[in-house]
C-alpha cells in the first residue's frame, strides 16, 4: 500500500511538472504552436459556403464603367431595378461614387435617379463612403474599414469580436442582419479567422458572375433567367479595382475587401465563429489524459487490462478533441502533445530507475544467497570427509568379520535343516486348523440368525446403564437394534467428523442428533436445527452460508446457519432437499471448513 501511494504521488508530480514545462516552452518558442493552430483553422469543421451569397463582378471593360474606376450611375440604377425584379433579398453594391460626377457617368441627375431607385428597391445597403443622398436612400450603410487582431499564434487576418460589436457595424455584418433572421452575433471570446491564402484576382468561394453577362441578360429582358440566378439571394456588386482596394492601414494591400465582407456576412449567417479553447479545460484535458497515460505505463497487469486502459486513453482524448472541433475551439495541440510526450518520457525514465534499483536489490540478495550456499557446501564437504573415514573403518571391520561370517554360515546350514523339519510340522497344524474352521462353520449355520449376526452385542446392549443413558436423552427403548444404534452413536459423537442419520420421517433423527450433540466435545456450543424442506430453493444459499450487506437488492447482511453454529452442532433435517450445486458447496465446507458468504470474495472458516 505504501509503494502504491508513493507511485501515485510520483506519477501526479510528473504529470503536473511536464504540463507546466510544456506550456512554458510553447510560450518561449511559439513556432510549433503556430503551425498546428494554422492546421486546425484550415481543418476545423464549419458551415460550408452556401449559395445564399452571390457575387457580381465588374471588369475594367465592363458596361458598368464610364471611366477609370467610375461607375455609370444609369447602368447601376438599371442593375438595381433588374435584381429587385428578379427577387434578390439584399443588394450590396460596393461602389465608390466620387463627387463631382461627370456628365458621361450620369451627372447630378443620375445620382438623383439612383437615389430614387434605391428607395424604390428598399433592400439596398451602401458603404458609408457614398454621398449623403445615396446613404439616406439606402436601408442602412456599413463601414468598410476593418480592424484586425494580429496574434502570433493565429496566422492570417483575425477579426476580434470587440470590433464586430462596435456601434458602426462593418458592411458585411449589416448585410447579414438584413439577409437572415438567424444571423448570430459573436460573443466576446470568439473571432472570425480569414487565412492569408484567400481567393484573389477573380477567384471566389461563392457563386460569382460577370457584370457583363448579367447586363446582357438585362438588355435581353430574360427575367426568368435572372430569377433563377438571384431569387432570395444576397448579391454583392463590386468592381475588380475596388475588390483589391485597401480601406484600412491595418490590412495589407492585396486583401480582397469585397471577398472579406462577403466572408464576414457568411460567418454571421452560418455561425462559423471560432474561439480559443478555455485555459481551464485545456489544463483539465492535458492533466487528465497525462494521468491516464501514467496509469497505462505504470500498470503491471494482463494484456487485456492494458488494452482496456489504452482504449480508454484513446477514447478520452478523441472525445475532448472532437467536441472541441465541433464547438469551433482552437486547441493548443503543440503544448498538449509536448506535455504528453514529456509525461511518457518521465514515466519511462522513472520506471527505468525503479527497475534498476530493483535489479540492484536482487543482485545483493543473490550475492547473499550465493555466500550462504558456499558455506553450506563447505559444511557438506566436511561431512563427506567424515563419512569417508567412517567407511574406511567399516571396511576394516568387515575384513575382520569374514572369519566370523564363515562360522555363521555353518550355523545357518544347521538352522535350515531344523527349519525344514519345523515347516513340515506347521503344515500338519494348518490342516488341523482348516478342519476345525469347517466344523465351526457348520455350527454357525445351525445358530439363530440374531445370534449369528451379533455374537457379542448382548454383552454391550443388555446393560441397564445403557438403557438409563438412552432415557436421559428421551430415547425410551429396550430394542436391541436401537440400543446398538445408540451405542454406535456415542462412539461417533466423540469424533470431529460429520454424522449422517438415515431414516424415514418421524423416526427420531432430530432426537438422536441432539443426543450426539450432548455426547460430543462441542456440547458447550449452540445446537441449531434447520428443516431444509421449509426453506425456498432460492433462499438456500443465503440461509446456509449467510450474505453481506449489498449482496443483492435490499440485502442488509445476515449470518448463515453454518457460521451461527460455529463451535457447536448444526442439524440439517431433510438435507436431501438441498440443490445439487449447494450440496457441492456444503461438501467443500465439510472437507476444509471454509465457505464464501453471498456477495463476499474472501473465505470464511
Amino acid at each position: 500500500m505504501k509503494f502504491e501511494t508513493k507511485s501515485a504521488l510520483v506519477a501526479m508530480a510528473i504529470v503536473v511538472f511536464c504540463t507546466a514545462m510544456s506550456f512554458g516552452l510553447s510560450s518561449m518558442f511559439p513556432q510549433g504552436e503556430r503551425w498546428l493552430t494554422e492546421w486546425q483553422l484550415s481543418h476545423l469543421s464549419s458551415q460550408p459556403v452556401g449559395s445564399s451569397i452571390v457575387l457580381v463582378r465588374a471588369g475594367e471593360k465592363s458596361p458598368a464603367f464610364c471611366g477609370v474606376g467610375r461607375w455609370n450611375l444609369h447602368a447601376l440604377e438599371a442593375t438595381l431595378r433588374g435584381l429587385h425584379q428578379a427577387g434578390a433579398a439584399v443588394i450590396a453594391p460596393l461602389v465608390d461614387v466620387l463627387m463631382p460626377i461627370p456628365s458621361e457617368c450620369g451627372g447630378l441627375s443620375g445620382l438623383v435617379n439612383l437615389a430614387e431607385a434605391t428607395k424604390h428597391v428598399g433592400s439596398v445597403i451602401y458603404p458609408d463612403l457614398v454621398p449623403p443622398a445615396l446613404a439616406q436612400a439606402a436601408i442602412q450603410t456599413g463601414v468598410l474599414d476593418l480592424t484586425t487582431q494580429h496574434d502570433v499564434m493565429i496566422p492570417g487576418f483575425t477579426f476580434s469580436s470587440s470590433s464586430l460589436l462596435s456601434p458602426r457595424l462593418p458592411f458585411g455584418a449589416v448585410v447579414a442582419a438584413f439577409a437572415s433572421t438567424s444571423a448570430t452575433t459573436p460573443v466576446t471570446d470568439t473571432f472570425l479567422h480569414v487565412p492569408d491564402m484567400m481567393p484573389k484576382n477573380g477567384e471566389s468561394s461563392f457563386p460569382a458572375y460577370s457584370f457583363t453577362d448579367i447586363w446582357n441578360i438585362l438588355e435581353a429582358g430574360d427575367h426568368e433567367q435572372l430569377a433563377r440566378l438571384f431569387r432570395g439571394k444576397t448579391v454583392f456588386l463590386f468592381s475588380e479595382p475596388f475588390m483589391s482596394q485597401t480601406h484600412s492601414a491595418s490590412l495589407e494591400s492585396d486583401v480582397p475587401v469585397a471577398m472579406l465582407h462577403a466572408t464576414l456576412a457568411h460567418a454571421y449567417m452560418t455561425n462559423s465563429w471560432k474561439s480559443i479553447s478555455p485555459f481551464l479545460v485545456v489544463i483539465l484535458v492535458t492533466v487528465s489524459l497525462g494521468a491516464l497515460l501514467t496509469v497505462f505505463l505504470l500498470r503491471e497487469g494482463s494484456l487485456n487490462g492494458l488494452g482496456f486502459i489504452g482504449l480508454a486513453v484513446a477514447m478520452f482524448a478523441s472525445a475532448f478533441l472532437f467536441l472541441g472541433f465541433r464547438w469551433g475551439w482552437i486547441w493548443p495541440l503543440f503544448s498538449m502533445g509536448l506535455s504528453w510526450g514529456m509525461t511518457i518520457g518521465g514515466v519511462v525514465f522513472w520506471r527505468f530507475l525503479q527497475s534498476r534499483s530493483t535489479v540492484q536489490q536482487r543482485i545483493v540478495q543473490g550475492e547473499r544467497q550465493l555466500t550462504q550456499l558456499g558455506d553450506e557446501f563447505a559444511e557438506k564437504q566436511k561431512h563427506v570427509r567424515q563419512l569417508e573415514g567412517q567407511l574406511n573403518d567399516a571396511q576394516h571391520d568387515t575384513n575382520q568379520s569374514v572369519a566370523v561370517i564363515e562360522e555363521l554360515q555353518v550355523s545357518r546350514n544347521t538352522a535350515l535343516s531344523q527349519l525344514e523339519r519345523y515347516q513340515a510340522e506347521l503344515q500338519g497344524t494348518r490342516r488341523k486348523i482348516d478342519g476345525m474352521q469347517e466344523e465351526l462353520q457348520d455350527l454357525r449355520q445351525h445358530l439363530p440368525s440374531s445370534l449369528a449376526e451379533f455374537p457379542s452385542a448382548s454383552s454391550t446392549t443388555d446393560s441397564p446403564e445403557l438403557i438409563q443413558e438412552c432415557e436421559a436423552f428421551k430415547i425410551l427403548t429396550r430394542d436391541q437394534a436401537v440400543l446398538r444404534l445408540f451405542h454406535n452413536l456415542k462412539k461417533a459423537a466423540a469424533t470431529q467428523v460429520p454424522i449422517l442419520l438415515l431414516g424415514e420421517t418421524g423416526t427420531g433423527k432430530e432426537v438422536f442428533a441432539k443426543a450426539a450433540h450432548a455426547l460430543s466435545p462441542r456440547r458447550q456450543g449452540p445446537f441449531i436445527s434447520v428443516n431444509m424442506a421449509a426453506i425456498r430453493s432460492e433462499l438456500f444459499e443465503g440461509e446456509l452460508f449467510g450474505h453481506v450487506k449489498g449482496a443483492f437488492t435490499g440485502a442488509v447482511g445476515r449470518t448463515g446457519f453454518l457460521e451461527s453454529a460455529h463451535g457447536g452442532t448444526l442439524f440439517l433435517d431433510e438435507v436431501g432437499d438441498l440443490p445439487h450445486d449447494l450440496q457441492a458447496k456444503l461438501l467443500r465446507f465439510l472437507e476444509d471448513g471454509g465457505f464464501h458468504r453471498v456477495g463476499q470474495s474472501s473465505l470464511t472458516h
